[in-house]
Parts: C-alpha cells; sequence; structure tokens
C-alpha cells in the first residue's frame, strides 16, 4: 500500500512505490549512506536512491549513469530480484553451488537446469520461465513445512528472502 505522496512506477501491468525500489536495491545488495528520511518514506528520487541506481547500472553493465530510474532500468531491477530469489531457492535445494548475486550467468544457468531435468521440466534452456519459478516455490514451502515451519507473506519480501513462522510464532528468513 503506497502513501499519499509516495511516488509510483509503472511497469508491464504493476506498480511499485519508490519505497519498494529501494527494498528491492538492498535485497541485492545496494545500500547508500545518502538517503534521506523523504527518500526513505518515498516521496523523492534524491540523490541516495541515485546513487544505488549507479552502483547497479554498473554492476548490471548499463550504460546510463544518471542514477534515474527508467523502465528498463526498473525492469532490470526486478528481474535481478528474480533471479536472486531463485539462486538462493536453488541453493537450499543444493542446486547452485555460488553466491546468490541476481546474474543469470553460466552456473545459474547450469543449476536451472539441473532442477528442471531431475523435476521433468521439458524445456531445458537455462531460463526462469513460470513453471520453473513456481515448482522452485513449492518445493521450499514443502521443505521448510517439513522442518515445522509455516510460510508467511509479507510486503516487498518477494523477491529475495522467504519468511516462515515455527510452531512458536518465531519468524524467520530462508534465503
Amino acid at each position: 500500500m503506497a502513501f499519499k505522496n509516495e511516488i509510483q512506477f509503472k511497469h508491464k501491468s504493476d506498480s511499485y512505490t519508490l519505497t519498494q525500489v529501494i527494498n528491492m536495491l538492498n535485497s541485492l545488495g545496494y545500500t547508500s549512506d545518502k538517503l534521506s528520511r523523504d527518500e526513505k518514506a518515498g516521496i523523492i528520487l534524491g540523490e541516495g536512491i541515485k546513487e544505488m541506481i549507479q552502483q547497479f547500472n554498473r554492476d548490471f553493465d548499463i550504460k546510463d549513469q544518471s542514477g534515474n530510474l527508467t523502465d528498463f532500468v526498473l525492469s532490470k531491477i526486478i528481474e535481478a530480484g528474480k533471479i536472486i530469489k531463485a539462486q538462493s531457492q536453488l541453493k537450499t535445494l543444493n542446486y547452485f553451488k555460488g553466491e546468490p548475486n541476481g546474474m543469470l550467468d553460466e552456473e545459474t544457468e547450469l543449476a536451472i537446469n539441473k532442477f528442471k531435468v531431475d523435476n521433468n521440466i521439458s524445456k531445458i534452456d537455462g531460463k526462469l520461465d513460470k513453471e520453473t519459478i513456481n515448482l522452485l516455490d513449492e518445493k521450499i514451502d514443502v521443505l521448510m513445512s517439513l522442518k515445522g515451519y509455516v510460510p508467511v507473506k509479507i510486503d516487498n519480501s518477494e523477491f529475495t528472502n522467504f519468511y516462515y513462522v515455527d510452531q512458536d510464532g518465531t519468524l524467520t528468513v530462508s534465503r
């Protein structure tokens, strides 16, 4: 839910608040000491957020270093968030050995393909399609439920972290 003055970004059929974009960048490891109170509240796109976007753009070889949040940059942040989530899941399931970084590299593609083969997914192309993403989510939910945890969804957590509550009500984050 967006606050009254919070900046909104449209991407395809979805809408994202500036706070959600900051959370996505944080989940990918991007931070800034320059974030102002207004930026954290999502009402201005200032120097702190621009610095985080510039860091992201450098790491993902995006030529635009203005720090502006274009539709292209937003789509790359969303894509990297989905990849880092899948890398974390594949690591939990012992398919991925590296450190989740949000990049669809050769090691990630090999892990995706092995997962697809083991789970009878016919399209072995190293890509994250909806079927693969849904099956990864299911496998993680089953694994965590076997450990006695119940999955819970918390706003802004959909990109990297998986939250679960145990029988005592303790919140756990699984990456």
